[in-house]
């Protein structure tokens, strides 16, 4: 049985979809995506495999934390090129330490290769837990763009 949860997209979210379109229609475009998934009800499926890179990280559980970021990367392209995990790894450090809630991010990565994306997280240090959805399931679930 998959999880349910509703996607609530932020200010902050927003800014950031859009900063990364370079061109104006690439912003258009993003800014109306992400306009069509607020409130959306997001399917997290129950067997993806969670890397943490560390044996004492658990994993998050997607039902758990009131506010979440999803970021999600399927297999198409280059996947070093499109994680950004140094940013990542900025922006979550900021909004941890400013907002007095906490937020969840959840990473779902569909890679080429495990092997490929194991080895980039480990390249960049990257220590936040990692679901690996091999068949695409989230994507399908969802009907992701």
């Amino acid at each position: 049985m998959m999880k349910r949860k509703t996607l609530y997209c932020t200010a902050l979210i927003c800014l950031m979809v859009s900063l990364s379109c370079s061109t104006d229609h690439g912003k258009a475009s993003a800014k109306k995506l992400v306009t069509e998934w607020i409130g959306k009800t997001i399917i997290f499926p129950d067997n993806t495999y969670c890397y943490t890179g560390q044996t004492n990280v658990a994993c998050p559980d997607p039902a758990g934390e009131s506010y979440k970021i999803l970021v999600y990367t399927d297999s198409v392209g280059c996947t070093s090129c499109k994680l950004h995990l140094p940013i990542w790894d900025v922006f979550i450090n900021e909004v941890d330490s400013s907002l007095p809630e906490p937020v969840s991010f959840l990473f779902y990565f569909q890679p080429k290769s495990q092997e490929e994306l194991i080895t980039i997280l480990k390249q960049n240090r990257f220590e936040h837990p990692v679901f690996i959805d091999d068949t695409g399931e989230i994507s399908r679930a969802n009907e992701l763009p």
